[in-house]
């Protein structure tokens, strides 16, 4: 839409700019009027711009001006023109075709359309003054018209409707016949007996018109007549007539004038007033001829039970239900039905609980062998359920005393009342080896499991001390006829993950993870505390190691002699020189690192030994090493769940298969 405005704003720029060279227009004549007979106060009309000539292509002009008091514009503008369309400046407008629609010629050629309303305080016998200045109508790029366009209206009294039809008409109580049309008078109705007045609903098709209505109350029974009168503004009428019928009450009577046995006597002998009967059939009669009539036509009569007669005592039911549908009257006959021996020797259904019999129960077959899978959690025959088509039949049924698994061959057989017929069946159920693939109990040589063991907790931690040799689990499945792992193993120092399979009879498996924390021995070491200088007492400090063995003190290299306590005090002829330590206790063995004697005071300097540093403090980074420890535990455990985890699901997956 915007770029075909565009087109035309560009299109009305250049027919500006060439007007003035532009001669020979084609001649072509304008006007502004309105469509409109009457206007009135409130009333819609149209003020038009036509033409007369040929080849007008488009056509311009000042927004149409008019007392904004008096009239109000409705929507946009509009166009009889195909493919014109109206565009809208802050002063001006114009309208035309794009560039897929050819110039128009004609006579009375609507250009543009302004619907307006007219205000409804507006006096009779004034005057509205439309006018559009600077109106231009083009010719295939030629100015055809130019000028300003005018025309005035004068508001009037508005004329009195004379219309007197309907455009609705129905009663609440029943349908209309014929359909209604505001141009058919006659219609009919029917009722029922409760309704003694009908609602009438009419709506007026004139303006102004108003309706009345007749005979629509204290309806009696049979035929009434409601009168609907319409008045239009005018004081024109038209009457439309509705024929109500209402129906007679209806009857009470609910008894009947007849009832008879087709082939049986009743007893007693019918009377409408008595309702119970008594009649015997053989045992090949399952259903009765009855005969049965009621006393009033409008009565409706039902009759329930007689079908399919079992042995012995029968009742049928017949009911008779008067007109009014409240009143009604049952007659019951007893019927007494004989019973004859039966020679049925079939079954009428074979199951084993919800599992499906292959292949599916059919009591007409040749060939009475079935066979139904159960799963190992089944372990007896109580699901077995054998159901005889006779009620008299007798049935013997032969299985083992248990539900072994594997085959199990169930022998059923079914004879008739009068022991002439009999059939025999048989059910093999075969019973599933067990799916269990848990562990009753998992115990450890070395130590308590984190958690404590559940069957059906699959990850465990296991804390070792530094030395725990080797290490053995001990696993029980659940079930007795399934397999488990059995681990022996020597830890490593760290963090290492064993696991335990166990392995159900029919073939799932499930995955036991423990993580075991084996820490390193505490390490051996050997340091001097004290100051190395002339007069200090050093203090040797083992640590790691069992108490109460031998010290050794070696300066540059030289045993002390008679020197085997834990203390040695700095000689004057020390000075300058190296001194170290040795401590073996319980076939371990620790050397200090080496010391250099000073004249005084000093920070002790030297190279470094087996042992630890001489200051008595711990190597950097072993104060870490059991929360890494832990850390690495906790990462292992949770690997450990996850493992069991997958190995769970794949258990049942596999057991769903």
């Amino acid at each position: 839409m915007k770029k075909h405005i565009a087109v035309l704003l560009l299109f009305v720029f250049i027919f500006t700019a060439v007007l003035p060279t532009v001669s020979h227009a084609d001649e072509v004549y304008a006007r502004l009027k309105c469509t409109s007979t009457y206007v009135y106060a409130g009333a819609s009309f149209s003020i038009v711009v036509v033409a007369d000539g040929t080849n007008i292509s488009m056509m311009q002009g000042s927004l149409i001006e008019y007392d904004h008091s008096k009239a109000t514009l409705s929507g946009t503008p509009t166009s009889e023109i195909e493919g014109w369309e109206y565009s809208e400046g802050k002063a001006n407008f114009l309208i035309g075709n794009d560039r897929s629609t050819s110039a128009v010629s004609g006579k009375d050629l609507v250009l543009v359309k302004f619907r307006f309303k007219a205000s409804n305080d507006v006096k009779i016998g004034e005057t509205l003054t439309f006018r559009i200045q600077n109106a231009a109508v083009a010719t295939d790029g030629s100015t055809g018209f130019t000028g300003s366009l005018q025309c005035k209206v004068q508001i009037v009294e508005r004329p009195k409707n004379d219309n007197t039809n309907l455009m609705v008409l129905r009663c609440n109580e029943g349908t209309l016949s014929p359909e209604f049309k505001p141009s058919v008078l006659e219609y009919t109705m029917t009722v029922g007996h409760t309704v003694s007045a009908v609602t009438v609903i009419a709506v007026p098709a004139g303006e102004g018109a108003e309706w009345t209505v007749k005979g629509d109350s204290s309806l009696s029974y049979g035929s009434n007549t409601v009168r609907v009168t319409v008045k239009a503004e005018n004081g024109s009428e038209k009457t439309y007539t509705i024929t109500v019928n209402r129906n007679q009450p209806p009857s009470d009577n609910c008894k009947l004038s007849q009832l008879a046995i087709s082939g049986y006597e009743l007893s007693p002998a019918f009377d409408p007033s008595v309702y119970e009967y008594a009649l015997s059939v053989p045992s090949s009669v399952r259903s009765l001829s009855i005969n049965a009539k009621a006393a009033d036509e409008h009565a409706k009569v039902s009759v329930t039970g007689n079908s399919s007669f079992k042995e012995g005592q029968n009742a049928v039911t017949v009911t008779v239900t008067a007109e009014n549908g409240s009143d009604t009257a049952s007659y019951v006959l007893h019927v007494e039905r004989d019973r004859s021996v039966e020679e049925v020797s079939t079954l009428s259904s074979l199951s084993f609980g919800g599992y499906p019999v292959s292949p599916v129960f059919d009591a007409s077959a040749a060939e009475q062998n079935y066979t139904v899978n159960v799963p190992y959690e089944v372990s007896d025959f109580s699901l077995l359920s054998a159901v005889m088509q006779g009620k008299y039949s007798t049935i013997e049924i032969d299985q083992p005393e248990e539900l072994s698994v594997g085959e199990n061959t169930v022998r059923i057989t079914v004879t008739s009342e009068g022991g002439s017929r009999k059939n025999e069946y048989t059910l093999t159920v075969i019973r599933d080896k067990s799916g269990d693939a848990t562990l009753k109990s998992l115990t450890c040589s070395a130590g308590t499991l984190t958690p404590e063991f559940s069957p059906d907790t699959f990850a465990y931690a296991l804390l070792t001390d530094g030395k725990p040799g080797m290490i053995s689990f001990e696993a029980i499945p659940n079930d007795e006829k399934a397999s488990a792992e059995q681990l022996v193993f020597l830890p490593k120092k760290g963090v290492s993950l064993q696991t335990i399979r166990c392995t159900a009879p029919n073939g799932t498996e499930q995955v036991y993870t423990i993580v075991i924390v084996t820490p390193d021995a505490a390490a051996k070491k050997l340091t001097i505390d004290g100051t190395p200088a002339v007069g200090q007492t050093l203090t040797a400090k083992p640590g790691g190691m069992p108490e109460g063995g031998t010290f050794t003190w070696y300066l540059e290299d030289a045993k002390i002699e008679n020197k085997t306590d834990a203390s040695y005090t700095v000689a004057d002829g020390d000075a300058g020189k190296q001194l170290r330590v040795e401590y073996a206790a319980g076939g371990d063995k620790a050397v200090s690192d080496t010391v250099v004697i000073g004249g005084s005071s000093s920070a002790p300097t030297g190279e470094k030994g087996d042992g630890a540093g001489s200051n008595g403090e711990e190597p950097a980074g072993k104060g870490a090493d059991a929360f890494v420890v832990i850390l690495i535990a906790l990462l292992c455990l949770a690997l450990g769940c996850g493992v069991g985890f997958f190995f769970t699901k794949r258990k049942y997956t596999k057991n769903d298969r």
